[in-house]
């Protein structure tokens, strides 16, 4: 904005200068200077008047600073393009990052369609940020959650769901993970390795749970034999 204005201000100053220049011109030189007398017809050679020579010069000026307009204006216009551009891509950037991560059917058909219209770009960006910077292995969870991968493995064998049966996003993840190795063999590991964890974390609060119902229960009895 404050590059506009410094831009608006020299092209003002500019043509204020060259205004200003042309009045000057005209005050100097009577009006019956710029009228061609008989004796410059038959007498003399013809001479053009000096203010003449000098209304050359001022629309020379003109010429070039109105050339030096049509320049600053290109620029300006190309630079709102791309102003414009990297807003309506941040914006999008947004909407695509509050996708993730997919919780459960409906989220995933939506994030699918997406990829197939006119985004997948940016959900290819999204999820490669996503992944980073240790992969598919540790951080699928950031993509798809722990209770949505439990339904799910990649051919939906054994009374699961396929996950590659929805195809753009499937296809979007492998062209993501085949950038550092063997997609076919690192996703079904990483949902594995999700599913392991989950598990495992859900056991370790269940016991914690019920050493804590423990605990409590002994306290109750205690509190019981001393009264």
């Amino acid at each position: 904005m404050n590059s506009n204005r410094h831009i608006r201000r020299l092209i003002k100053e500019e043509k204020e200068k060259c205004q200003k220049r042309f009045r000057e011109i005209e005050q100097a030189q009577p009006p019956s200077e710029l009228e061609v007398s008989d004796s410059w017809a038959f007498d003399e050679p013809f001479q053009q008047p000096s203010v003449c020579t000098n209304c050359c010069e001022v629309k020379k000026q003109i010429a070039e600073i109105n050339e030096k307009l049509e320049e600053i204006i290109l620029s300006l216009a190309e630079q709102k393009i791309i102003v414009s551009q990297l807003v309506r891509q941040r914006v999008e950037n947004t909407n695509v990052a509050k996708c993730f991560p997919i919780k459960d059917e409906e989220a995933l058909n939506i994030v699918n369609q997406n990829i197939n219209s006119c985004a997948k770009d940016s959900y290819i960006k999204a999820m490669r940020s996503l992944l980073l910077p240790e992969g598919v292995l540790k951080n699928l969870r950031r993509i798809l959650t722990d209770e949505f991968v439990v339904g799910f493995n990649v051919k939906g064998l054994s009374g699961k769901k396929a996950l590659n049966s929805f195809t753009h996003f499937y296809g979007a993840l492998q062209d993501i993970v085949s950038e550092s190795g063997n997609a076919e063999i690192l996703i079904p590991k990483a949902i594995q390795l999700q599913k392991k964890r989950f598990f495992k974390n859900k056991s370790k609060s269940n016991n914690n749970n019920n050493e804590e119902l423990n605990k409590n229960v002994s306290a109750g009895v205690c509190s019981i034999n001393i009264n």
